[in-house]
């Protein structure tokens, strides 16, 4: 009896092709959720419950809304803001920024940040009334 050779067996490969394929899926993933800006908190002063016993003309009042920008009632140019904020007396008890809603966060946070850097003292954000 004469036994059936069988042929000489090829040895497994291990195809790197779908390796490959994981790593840059993997590399591309990492990529897309990792961040690469550094996130800032921004201070904001709440109001109290207590009455302030500030006098109302030392505060810095600043009101954003569709029509432009006022300071203390008078309209000015945002261009213009950062000069008008290097002209005020240092003895301000604080700032008061007047957001009327619909004006974009991102004017928001530019008046916020030019009235930071004039150190006119604490700010505080409030919600204005349209048509004021």
């Amino acid at each position: 009896m004469k036994l059936a050779l069988s042929a000489p067996r090829s040895k497994a490969r291990i195809g790197l092709t779908p390796l490959i394929d994981v790593v840059f899926i993997l590399l591309l993933f990492f990529m897309l959720t990792s961040t690469f800006v550094e996130r800032t908190a921004v201070d904001v002063s709440t109001p109290s419950t207590a009455p302030s016993a500030a006098d109302p003309t030392d505060i810095l009042r600043i009101r954003l809304d569709g029509a432009g920008l006022q300071v203390n009632g008078a309209p000015v140019p945002v261009e213009a803001l950062a000069e008008v904020l290097a002209e005020q007396p240092r003895e301000t008890d604080g700032v008061i920024i007047e957001v009327v809603p619909g004006v974009p966060l991102d004017d928001t946070v530019a008046v916020m940040d030019i009235a930071r850097a004039a150190d006119l003292g604490p700010l505080s954000l409030i919600r204005g009334r349209a048509g004021e």
